[in-house]
């Protein structure tokens, strides 16, 4: 900072000498020189000049290195060539295209092309250079204007029959490329065609050379160049071919990045004629002969008309069409009346193709046009977009050319961004376009002021009688630089595009059709000529010579001022200047040794963040692994011990296994939510039914402290609300758990409101108890991660200090608040609020009852065990006891296999993480294997990472995660298994509660869980035999759930009663105090 001042004091001692002695000769000079001399943007060799937004120019500085995905093998257009450098005429265009954006594209090396595509979808890969458009495709990236034309053609041996298409191939063999859109295409239009796949377009080419395929299909220039280079002289062009189209290839553009795929998009365009067919010529040196019979020959053939539509020309062979006088360069009128554009070369081409001649009504405005069309007076538009109002009166064909609408204006006006920031402004837009009626029905906000033209729009807007105009970016930079408006630029963007048709009067319905199919044969190649041709307009622009004479005298007496000026102080400028550029250039090394220290940081916290996010995984997968075998043995043990001591001992290790589990995956949730890698799945939710679930948890336990609990839902609470039910009821949970722990008297109270703000609700939810409170100094503490009140006694109250810290964390992901209200002594108030909660318009998802596992009896069927860990295999063998299923069991992936194969199972239990082969490449081979493909597999794992997750659901068709219980077992089996549900008798009731004593079924009673047994005996006394029923299935240990079923199927409730009353009759009296 002493540096920083210093540098500031000597700056301020130079200046103060400088300005005030020549401060009004110079900017005089200065301003004249500017009004004189204006800048001016001109273009180099027909190329078009740059116009890129502020968001562009700052994405592009931000992302100086952009990672290309490559076809290695795909020339003339890309590949790595012997020396390992990409070659090929797509590396020609971005070269140019990096020169001009300023960017450095890096290619990924080593990967395939089906690698590549996979690349674009991971965003491991940034721009594909070369890539067919297609719908499927479109859903992933994002495509630039085609910029490589090919043509597709058949190439079969120079000895092969004559063929005309692919229909010819019927029942004969076709080579084509893995991966490619063509080979699925191939295959789905001529499905009688058997396909060969190879990997590359020249082992396509050897196939066919050799006689081992009849064909194969692909661009003309690329299999020309294979054939010319490899010598495969016995291959010929056999025809041309229909699938893939004969149009051009594009920049595709991962999704996520628009900015960068409307910045290349640009720079294509402006990349000049000149240069694309310098680069074909030197890659493919015949493709410009066979472009130019390409032309000719679209030039000459008619499109085939059926009877009626020739019969229809025949009785109109003159069309009259109406133009837009004033749409540069799309059509437009010079100042000696005549037409011209891009719509005139399209005419042109119609009338060779459908034998018609169009009549241009002259002198039109476009309002005018408009008029006569709707009078019939004329005939038919030749670029229009499609609206409402315009279908009324006009058949349109499909769209042939599209072009974005941006935000236009003045160099001062910050960025726009969108049209919503244009409300209340005043904004031009051309009367009759079609933006004009799409932001009157869609912006009324906004205050539109229609003019005739794009020439009147950008005077007013420099003139600042307009804030902003709207249109479309092509026909506006034409007239910004025709009239040289360059303190005019985009300065925002919109959802909407000129999709441009073709239109006809309503009652001539059949002429669209005649005129779509001109449009369909016009091919790609020939309509990117149009608008390359148009795009690359360059403008010589005159000088005011009368200007220039009528401030010369002016300008002499200025440049005298200045010259003396400028030698009496040269001396004095050179020191200060000295001077101030040693201090700049210390503080620039300051600045950036700080910069370079600050980014080491974060690079370094990054790293640190990632290594925990990895340790925390790992220890969960080290932790879980063992768990398993403690929970599932402890499982098993609870269901065939009777031993009331034991069971005790049974209790308490399961217990704490769960304990312990609990705080591990608290732990992994606090984590990624820090991380950021928490995803929130929203669903619809009712408010009501959660209720109904908290108060099942916690009632009995809070009402057995004598502690009262209620619960209010506000009468206005729509049905549904659209939340993540998971994360809602985690945090409930965790703050009504804290208000059981620490309210000893009085009330625990759960509610909700909401206020309505439009489409959305404010959801508020407040837990509230008069518990011990906490004091006003602590309360900003008590979110943080393991952080506990000052003065909690931690043998009493239990608990790790994390349960707050998750519930804030995931409220705010959720967009919402958690606060707290509380007094030491008195209680506290716990409010979550969540704006902006979307009403759920969908029915809600309808649950049912947890089946009784314990009645489930599969059919008999072979299920494979997989599992390098001996007591794992044994706990899963042992939950499927009783059961009619043949175990098979393999302790590692190998061994797997071969069981696989030799006793082809109907189920497979595998873990995923095992030495030598893992789980992963047994279910990657066996769903590779045609006959083994269809066996279910239920990954058993005990991982944490959702990558892992990811990649185990595309192996495999169920997911259990360690430590695995009996019902979740069973419970999974049940979706790829058949199954019967079998209803239990009274005979194996009293077979499995033979051997107990009055005494065991009293030392079994005290085990229960209070609330469960309170529940049950509340159900004996109102007689609800359904849910009683249900409620039985809850207790865990056999014997004596089937003595209380048995007890209930023959309604002795009073047997019940008095076999639980011996413990609960003093709670109750608790109660009644």
């Amino acid at each position: 900072m002493r540096e920083w001042r210093q540098f500031q004091t000597h700056n301020q001692i130079y200046m103060a000498g400088f300005l005030p002695l020549h401060r009004r000769l110079f900017w005089i000079f200065f301003v004249l020189c500017l009004y004189l001399f204006p800048e001016t943007e001109g273009t180099e060799n027909g190329s078009v000049a740059l116009m890129l937004t502020d968001r562009e120019k700052e994405w592009l500085k931000e992302h100086p290195v952009v990672r290309l995905g490559v076809d290695p093998d795909y020339p003339p257009f890309e590949f790595i060539d012997e020396n390992g450098q990409y070659s090929g005429i797509a590396p020609e265009y971005l070269k140019l295209i990096g020169q001009k954006l300023g960017v450095k594209f890096e290619v990924v090396k080593g990967l395939t092309w089906t690698q590549v595509v996979e690349g674009v979808k991971t965003d491991s890969v940034d721009v594909i250079p070369v890539m067919t458009p297609t719908d499927e495709r479109r859903k992933f990236v994002n495509f630039t204007s085609g910029y490589l034309l090919h043509h597709q053609v058949i190439i079969t041996r120079k000895d092969y029959h004559r063929v005309e298409g692919l229909s010819d191939f019927k029942g004969r063999l076709l080579t084509v490329t893995k991966g490619y859109q063509t080979a699925q295409e191939v295959s789905e239009k001529y499905p009688g065609i058997k396909l060969l796949e190879r990997e590359t377009p020249l082992e396509e080419l050897k196939a066919v050379s050799s006689g081992l395929a009849d064909g194969c299909q692909g661009n003309m220039a690329g299999l020309g160049y294979l054939m010319q280079k490899h010598n495969l002289l016995n291959l010929k062009v056999a025809a041309p071919c229909v699938i893939g189209g004969s149009g051009a290839m594009a920049i595709a553009v991962r999704k996520d990045w628009p900015l960068l795929h409307s910045a290349l998009d640009k720079a294509l365009m402006s990349v000049p004629e000149s240069a694309r067919v310098t680069f074909r010529q030197k890659w493919v040196p015949g493709l410009e002969i066979a472009i130019a019979a390409d032309r000719q020959s679209q030039g000459k053939k008619r499109v085939e008309l059926n009877q009626e539509e020739r019969e229809w020309i025949t009785q109109h062979p003159v069309i009259r069409v109406v133009l837009d006088p004033d749409w540069a360069p799309v059509e437009f009128m010079d100042e000696d009346g005549e037409y011209h554009g891009m719509s005139l070369d399209y005419l042109s081409q119609l009338e060779e193709l459908i034998g018609v001649k169009f009549e241009i009504c002259k002198g039109l405005k476009w309002q005018e046009a408009i008029s006569r069309v709707q009078q019939k007076e004329a005939d038919m538009f030749v670029s229009v977009a499609k609206t409402a109002e315009r279908e009324q009166f006009a058949v349109f064909t499909e769209t042939y050319t599209t072009m974005p609408i941006n935000i236009f204006a003045r160099s001062d006006v910050s960025y726009v961004g969108n049209l919503r920031a244009l409300h209340g402004k005043k904004v031009a837009v051309i009367g009759g376009y079609a933006i004009h009626d799409w932001l009157k029905r869609d912006y009324p906000e906004i205050e539109l002021v229609p003019v005739q033209s794009i020439p009147i729009a950008l005077g007013a807007l420099e003139r600042g009688k307009v804030y902003a105009f709207v249109g479309n970016v092509v026909t506006t930079s034409y007239y910004i630089g025709k009239f040289r408006k360059y303190d005019i630029r985009v300065a925002g963007e919109t959802e909407y595009q000129n999709n441009q048709c073709m239109a006809v009067r309503n009652d001539w319905s059949i002429l669209a059709g005649i005129l779509q199919k001109g449009l369909d044969a016009i091919s790609i190649s020939e309509k990117d000529s149009i608008y390359n041709r148009w795009m690359a307009i360059k403008y010589e622009h005159g000088f005011n010579y009368s200007l220039l004479w009528k401030y010369s005298f002016i300008v002499a007496l200025v440049l005298v001022a200045f010259i003396a000026w400028n030698w009496q102080l040269r001396l004095s400028v050179e020191a200060k200047t000295s001077e101030l550029r040693h201090y700049q250039a210390h503080l620039e090394n300051l600045v950036q040794e700080r910069t370079q220290k600050l980014e080491k940081s974060m690079e370094e916290a990054q790293a640190a963040n990632r290594s925990k996010s990895e340790f925390l995984a790992n220890m969960s997968h080290e932790i879980r692994t063992p768990m398993n075998a403690v929970l599932g043995f402890a499982e098993i043990l609870k269901t065939r011990e009777i031993n009331p001591q034991k069971l005790q001992y049974i209790d308490a290790i399961y217990t704490s296994g769960k304990a312990l589990l609990s705080l591990i995956n608290d732990i992994l949730d606090l984590s990624k939510v820090e991380a950021g890698k928490l995803e929130l799945q929203y669903s619809a939710v009712s408010l009501e039914r959660l209720f109904d679930e908290i108060n099942t948890i916690f009632a009995g336990k809070i009402q057995d402290k004598g502690v009262a609990f209620s619960m209010e839902l506000a009468s206005n609470i729509p049905e549904t609300l659209l939340l993540d039910e998971v994360r809602v009821r985690q945090v409930l949970i965790n703050l009504i758990g804290n208000a059981h722990k620490f309210t000893e008297r009085g009330f625990i109270r759960l509610s909700a409101s909401v206020n309505s703000l439009g489409s959305t609700v404010a959801l508020t939810l407040t837990v509230t108890d008069s518990g011990i409170g906490i004091r006003k100094e602590q309360q900003d503490n008590i979110f943080g991660a393991f952080e506990q009140t000052k003065g909690q006694k931690v043998r009493q109250f239990g608990g790790t200090g994390l349960g707050l810290a998750i519930s804030r964390r995931l409220v705010e992901l959720m967009g919402g608040h958690l606060t707290v209200e509380s007094e030491a002594g008195i209680g506290s108030t716990f409010t979550l609020n969540l704006p902006g909660v979307e009403v759920a318009a969908g029915d809600l998802e309808q649950r049912t009852g947890t089946p009784d596992f314990d009645h489930i009896i599969f059919e008999p069927v072979k299920v494979l065990v997989v599992d390098d860990i001996d007591f794992n295999r044994d706990i899963l063998r042992t939950f499927l006891e009783g059961q009619e299923i043949t175990i098979f069991e393999a302790e590692d992936g190998k061994t797997a296999l071969a069981q696989t194969y030799k006793q082809h199972p109907d189920l497979i239990l595998l873990d995923m993480r095992m030495p030598a082969m893992d789980g992963y490449e047994v279910a990657k081979r066996l769903r590779d294997d045609e006959s083994m493909k269809d066996i279910p597999i239920i990954a058993v794992t005990a991982s944490a990472l959702k990558r892992d997750e990811e990649i185990i659901s595309s192996l495999c068709d169920g997911y259990l995660r360690k430590p695995v219980s009996k019902n979740e077992l069973i419970g999974e089996l049940m979706k790829h298994l058949a199954f019967s549900e079998t209803e239990t008798t009274m005979q194996s009731f009293s077979d499995a509660v033979v051997s107990l004593s009055i005494d065991d079924l009293e030392l079994l009673v005290n085990q229960l869980d209070v609330t469960l047994k309170e529940r049950v005996v509340t159900l004996c006394m109102t007689g609800d035999i359904a849910k009683l029923e249900e409620c039985l299935k809850a207790i865990e240990n056999r014997p004596l759930r089937h003595h209380l079923e048995a007890q209930a199927s023959q309604f002795n409730y009073q047997a019940i009663l008095d076999l639980l009353r011996q413990e609960t009759r003093p709670l109750i009296r608790r109660q009644g105090r």
